[in-house]
């Protein structure tokens, strides 16, 4: 039962961990470009558009690498 939790757990660390690097990396590049004091209105709407597109990508890479690894080393089957 706890194992079973454990690999719950590590499959869906995955695309979560995939998508905050890929928010963290926009929002990274985003602050070192702008000042966030001199931002309008309109940048402000585009880097929380752009956060979230980097999170769903981020999300989407993670989700394939487990779904690659889970056909590398496939689950064991109980008897």
């Amino acid at each position: 039962m706890i194992a079973t939790m454990i690999s719950k757990c590590v499959d869906n660390l995955f695309p979560m961990a995939g998508g905050f690097g890929g928010s963290i990396f926009v929002v990274e590049r985003t602050i070192n470009h702008t000042h966030l004091l001199w931002m309008n209105y309109q940048q402000y709407a585009e880097a929380i558009i752009m956060i979230i597109i980097g999170g769903l990508i981020g999300g989407f890479i993670g989700w394939v690498v487990k779904r690659w690894l889970d056909w590398i080393f496939p689950k064991k089957k109980k008897l």
